[in-house]
């Protein structure tokens, strides 16, 4: 066998499957790395649970690897998996598991994990959140189970630890695209997470801030990425404490916040223009609805609009087989409101109450008022005089 070190990976000629000799042999020079007080004497290999054989531990940190897109895939040992099984041997002792005899035969390390903090009622998983500051979830897309957000964060050179710089990778993903009102996946390919999702729309966000005309120096934040500046401009004036501070002088901050009202103005329009498929404004040169004039984001998207279509409008990009439909994905996702257990939910409607005619009314009695003797002898000599 030989070693490439850039690669993290040692290629192995002969069987997969091969004997405690042979496994000890191929296994122990990189184990001894990670564990120097492993020797050939052992019987079993240190580093790893009780219990696991030579060929077991083989078994668990190889597999097939491929250098290149061209090249063909190699077996033999990954050695980023082996310091994973190394590292997860010592988080299953610190759950209180130093073999592996009450798991499945056949299960690996990294296979114990998931499957302890895949049962919510040890409290494992809650553990592992609540150390790493993790209390909810909601810096991830809804309806996530918890362990499904802790496999996407977890360190995969320490399993059963979740990283932390993934973590805010995540976090930071979960707000660029909740500025812009994506807070759920629905719209992407399954499988796709945050990060995934935030590095698919941010070239098209480099697009769109083009076709609106916005640069660097209204951000108070310059360095941030293009999808945070897109969310900074669509949401004006809400998000005006992210651009550059107002000059004190009158007119200077005059003709900024008039720079200001002109990007809020071409945002929404190159959004929806990128939305479509257009990439830029230059397709709509020469177009003689414009006269010679420099196309706007918002000029572009009125003639877009226009009914009937000019017939020298220039058509978007098509979406071809393998692209992404980006008006699907740039779909906001804003979901409804859940009210609170605390929140009274008044009843509009119900079948117990009965219809109108059906109800029970008071009868009213007419107005009285109390007469006199007098008033009554009078009455009936009136009365009585008419017969």
């Amino acid at each position: 066998m030989h070693i490439d070190g850039s690669q993290g990976f040692i290629p192995i000629t002969g069987g997969t499957s091969p004997n405690q000799a042979e496994a000890k042999a191929l296994l122990l020079p990189e184990l001894q790395k990670l564990v120097p007080e492993a020797s050939a004497s052992d019987v079993r290999p240190k580093g790893f649970p009780n219990g696991v054989s030579w060929t077991d531990a083989y078994k668990m940190v190889t597999g097939w690897h491929r250098e290149s897109q061209d090249s063909q895939p190699k077996f033999g040992i990954l050695v980023d998996r082996l310091n994973g099984a190394i590292n997860g041997t010592k988080t299953l002792a610190r759950l209180g598991y130093n073999d592996l005899s009450r798991f499945p035969r056949g299960t690996s390390i990294q296979g114990a994990i998931d499957t302890l903090y895949g049962t919510a009622s040890n409290g494992f998983l809650a553990k592992a959140l609540s150390q790493a500051g993790l209390y909810d979830l909601r810096d991830f897309p809804t309806v996530t189970r918890a362990y499904d957000a802790f496999k996407l964060i977890e360190d995969p050179q320490n399993p059963g630890v979740v990283s932390r710089d993934k973590y805010l990778e995540f976090k930071q993903a979960s707000k660029s695209l909740a500025a812009i009102g994506i807070t759920s996946l629905r719209n992407f390919p399954s499988g796709t997470t945050l990060v995934q999702a935030r590095d698919m729309l941010a070239p098209k966000a480099e697009q769109m801030l083009t076709m609106m005309g916005a640069d660097d120096t209204i951000f108070a934040d310059p360095d941030q990425s293009a999808l945070d500046k897109l969310a900074i401009t669509i949401n004006l004036p809400k998000t005006i404490n992210q651009l550059v501070p107002l000059p004190s002088d009158t007119a200077q901050r005059t003709a900024l916040v008039a720079k200001f009202r002109t990007v809020s103005e071409q945002a929404g329009a190159a959004r929806h223009l990128g939305m479509i498929g257009y990439q830029s404004l230059e397709p709509f040169k020469g177009m003689s609805a414009l006269k010679g004039k420099e196309p706007r984001a918002t000029d572009a998207l009125a003639l877009v609009k226009t009914t009937p279509q000019p017939f020298d409008l220039p058509q978007p990009a098509p979406v071809t087989s393998g692209q992404d439909n980006f008006a699907r994905l740039f779909m906001p996702t804003n979901a409804s409101k859940i009210r609170t257990y605390g929140t009274p939910n008044p009843v509009t409607k119900t079948v117990l109450a009965p219809q109108a005619q059906d109800r029970v009314t008071k009868n009213l009695l007419p107005p009285t008022r109390t007469v006199t003797t007098a008033e009554v002898l009078a009455f009936n000599q009136v009365y009585w005089g008419r017969t």
